[in-house]
């Protein structure tokens, strides 16, 4: 079974969140995700999501997932496919490459 690396930033930090969307205690490492920066809730972007931004670094955890729980509990807690408000791409952390969930398309 393939496992996947996950970068979290905001709700997923909470241990008990973890717990009850994943049915177990998944594996996780603090982490440091290069080059890109944590929106501040303001008009342009009134959510908490992560930007490219050069020379800037998000701290958060790496978490160790199957794929079949990336692409049926994350992508559905993050509404990758209907709110437009995050997409899922790769990033690099201090532990590798590592899928991160980034600002989306609604508020270009």
């Amino acid at each position: 079974k393939m496992s996947e690396q996950l970068f979290v930033y905001g709700i997923l930090l909470d241990k008990a969140l973890r717990l009850r969307s994943f049915g177990r205690d998944v594996n996780s490492k603090p982490s440091v995700l290069e080059g890109y920066r944590m929106s501040d809730f303001n008009q342009t972007l009134p959510y908490k999501c992560v930007y490219q931004a050069k020379n800037n670094y998000v701290n958060g955890l790496n978490l160790i997932i199957s794929h079949e729980e990336l692409t049926h509990i994350t992508d559905k807690i993050e509404r990758v496919n209907d709110l437009g408000l995050y997409k899922r791409v790769i990033g690099k952390t201090n532990n590798g490459l590592s899928w991160v969930y980034v600002k989306g398309d609604k508020y270009d």
